[in-house]
């Protein structure tokens, strides 16, 4: 099958994902296909073993399933539901028993999940299934004291107003326990409390084992009534979309094994709107496994959603991905260091210059931040970079035609170090004259419209090494504003 080129995930994509991942803005979304874990010397994955699990217990007949045997979870509780139908609480929903005394009774570890674990940049991961193995990994790999990972829900507001049994009178066979967000509203990635999971469909509480309905999604069709009561407001998924449509959000959709309408129906409502967007940067990368992977029709619909599909599988990203963000290195402290004198704010695009900028700078014997490899490790290094903004004596932007372009776009870690420098700037109660410095390094207009809502009308100093005037007078600029020895 031909496959656009342009949606291909390639090799020269890795480093703008980290980039992102380093500042916290990629969300994975994890699906059944991530979880292979070793049982019985199997390695398989989790729903398989779940699936084997029952069928011991059940002693399921293969001659009802499809194909006369057992090929997915679904299958043998779509059996199990048709057969116990007649039946009411732990003999109805004996595959619920099942599956609680399976999660509770086994330790099982996923190496994929570990692998995301161990990037530490991932701040929240949403999971598409009902285990908790997620929160266990987490709480291992990042050796985070038991019970104190995050677990989101959506507010259920006005929906626990009504009649709890009004659905399940219909006879569906899952109850509503929708997934609570923080009360307050989540204005960016970057505000998302670390190592926070949510269960997009529910979860299984191993606390409660004589709860029937199961309050989590198994099969298809209970995605499907989950994801209908999302559209149709039954209960409300706003804080999760709001947060999935912001525009420094990327999504990774790893292991997703859903029928094409399934996946194109929850792209749609985690979105919460038309998906089609047009922007520099794709949004959402995917893999796919082999009930999907070749379905020309569902990469012409991402394709329209602005994703890159990553072609093998997604083990196989996973890995690829952590070894490069581990391989990453760390902030040289040099370029760093505590109450700086001079802070510089750019854009990667433009790092070959600002280089020269930092190597000039380093004439005034001062302590100078240059984020050199716009690395980003988590909550405390944005309270680092925050905390320098406010000690600096010297906030110099660097203006480009690359800065202009991101400024209106607003995507940019840079922009939001800009936004804390004016902040500050119009605190004229500490700032008695202004410690921004705004320098252009190309032929960028200096009355740029970004650059003027932005600075207002803020002298704008040219770096032109080779103009001595220019530079003589940029020296004044600097050496009037650094501390006097």
């Amino acid at each position: 099958m031909d496959i656009k080129e342009d949606i291909i995930f390639k090799e020269e994509h890795y480093d703008r994902l980290i980039e992102l991942i380093k500042e916290g803005s990629v969300i994975p979304i994890l699906g059944e296909g991530v979880l292979k874990v070793e049982y019985d010397g199997i390695d398989e994955t989790l729903y398989y073993h779940i699936a084997q699990y029952i069928d011991k217990k059940e002693h399921i007949d293969k001659k009802e399933l499809p194909n006369d045997k057992i090929e997915s979870l679904y299958d043998v509780v779509h059996h199990l539901r048709k057969r116990n139908k007649c039946n009411k609480g732990k003999d109805k929903y004996c595959y619920h028993a099942h599956i609680q005394e399976f999660l509770k009774n086994n330790s099982l570890k996923c190496d994929a999940l570990e692998k995301l674990a161990r990037i530490t940049d991932f701040k929240m991961f949403i999971s598409t299934t009902f285990d908790d193995l997620a929160i266990k990994t987490i709480e291992r790999i990042r050796n985070i004291e038991k019970g104190t990972t995050k677990y989101w829900e959506e507010d259920k507001g006005e929906t626990k107003k009504r009649d709890e049994n009004k659905d399940n009178e219909r006879g569906n066979d899952v109850d509503i326990d929708p997934p609570v967000l923080p009360e307050n509203d989540i204005k960016s990635s970057k505000e998302i409390p670390n190592n926070t999971v949510y269960h997009l469909f529910g979860t299984y509480n191993k606390d409660k084992e004589n709860t029937f309905p199961p309050k989590y999604a198994i099969t298809d069709d209970d995605i499907l009534f989950y994801l209908s009561k999302m559209v149709n407001g039954r209960f409300q998924t706003t804080k999760i979309s709001s947060l999935l449509k912001k525009a420094d959000t990327h999504l990774l959709l790893l292991g997703w094994s859903h029928s094409d309408w399934l996946y194109r129906f929850m792209v749609y409502t985690l979105k919460k709107e038309r998906v089609y967007m047009e922007d520099s940067d794709r949004h959402i990368i995917y893999s796919t496994d082999d009930k999907t992977e070749s379905n020309e029709s569902l990469h012409k619909f991402m394709n329209r959603v602005n994703a890159f599909f990553y072609e093998g599988n997604s083990f196989e990203f996973i890995e690829e991905l952590y070894n490069r963000w581990e391989k990453t290195p760390k902030t040289d402290p040099e370029y760093c260091p505590d109450n700086p004198d001079i802070f510089i704010s750019y854009a990667r695009d433009d790092l070959e210059t600002v280089e020269k900028v930092y190597e000039w700078l380093k004439k005034f014997n001062c302590k100078i931040w240059f984020d050199k490899k716009k690395l980003r490790h988590g909550d405390r290094w944005e309270e680092k970079i925050k905390k320098a903004i406010e000690d600096c004596k010297i906030f110099i932007p660097i203006l480009s035609e690359t800065t202009a372009i991101h400024l209106l776009e607003g995507k940019r870690f840079f922009t939001k170090e800009w936004e804390r420098a004016c902040k500050r700037q119009d605190d004229r109660s500490r700032v008695p004259e202004s410690f921004i410095v705004p320098i252009r390094i190309d032929d960028v207009r200096q009355d740029d419209e970004s650059f003027r809502k932005q600075f207002g009308r803020l002298h704008i100093d040219d770096f032109q090494l080779e103009n001595e005037e220019c530079m003589l007078k940029l020296e004044k600029v600097i050496r009037e504003r650094l501390p006097k020895d």
